[in-house]
């Protein structure tokens, strides 16, 4: 029920502003306004999202008006985009030997030079130290790019699981908290900590397949994996946006 009722409201916000687009063309061509001048594209970006969004749910398949003419298929069939992650050399071991030194030495300049947004955590070894792990969270949180704290297999590359390292800190900065998280995450139970998710896409579903699973689920972000649930980097209903945006909008005359 109340996905049908976002895809009744979304409709209706974007029958609003196709009927707004032509009001406001009237308006202009009619020479009512005299020489003031309306660009019909920030009024076409305006309405863009929710075009998307009936193009990905099957509503429509292409759409023209305002001089503009866009095809879904061939950008919303592509592999779903997402940003690429990689293990920063050594910061794994680092965390779980207690190491501080290396996080200004070594992991922290190569993570600020590659934007990297994650923290990998390999769970269930009952050897995280405490102190370390909360001095790395504390000072990787300090960057806008980091944003995330990601549970993987001894490997370092099969997907456990992730949460946001800002939701995480918080509990480890709790008196009350700090000792049953570090144990939780020593002992394998990361599942069982508040803020802990699962979500994934495998990254050959295409950029439709990924909204539309995204819209199912109620999420706006996931991990994305390979056939082998490798963690190769993570999404958003922003990027695959955006990403669609930028492939098939074209202008005619």
């Amino acid at each position: 029920m109340g996905a049908a009722k976002n895809i009744v409201t979304t409709f209706l916000v974007f029958v609003v502003f196709i009927i707004l687009l032509i009001v406001i063309n009237f308006i202009k061509n009619s020479g009512f306004l005299g020489d003031v001048t309306i660009d019909t594209t920030i009024i076409f970006l305006a309405i863009l999202p929710f075009i998307i969004y009936l193009a990905v749910s099957g509503k429509i398949s292409e759409f023209k008006g305002g001089g503009f003419e866009v095809t879904f298929n061939n950008a919303s069939n592509a592999e779903v985009s997402f940003k690429s992650e990689e293990v920063v050399f050594d910061e794994v071991e680092s965390v779980v030997k207690g190491s501080v030194e290396k996080l200004w030495e070594n992991i922290l300049p190569k993570m600020a030079k590659k934007l990297t947004s994650v923290l990998f955590l390999v769970p269930g070894k009952w050897c995280y130290e405490y102190t370390a792990l909360k001095k790395y969270l504390e000072e990787l949180t300090k960057f806008d790019f980091f944003k995330y704290v990601l549970f993987v297999g001894e490997d370092t590359k099969t997907f456990k699981g992730y949460m946001h390292a800002r939701d995480l800190l918080a509990q480890l900065l709790d008196e009350s908290k700090k000792d049953k998280i570090i144990n939780k995450i020593n002992s394998g139970d990361v599942e069982g900590i508040i803020g802990f998710k699962k979500d994934y896409i495998k990254d050959y579903m295409s950029n439709r397949e990924a909204l539309k699973f995204m819209e199912k689920e109620g999420i706006t972000e996931a991990a994305v994996v390979d056939k082998d649930m490798d963690f190769k980097g993570f999404t958003n209903q922003d990027m695959i946006t955006t990403r669609i945006i930028n492939n098939l909008m074209t202008k005619t005359g």
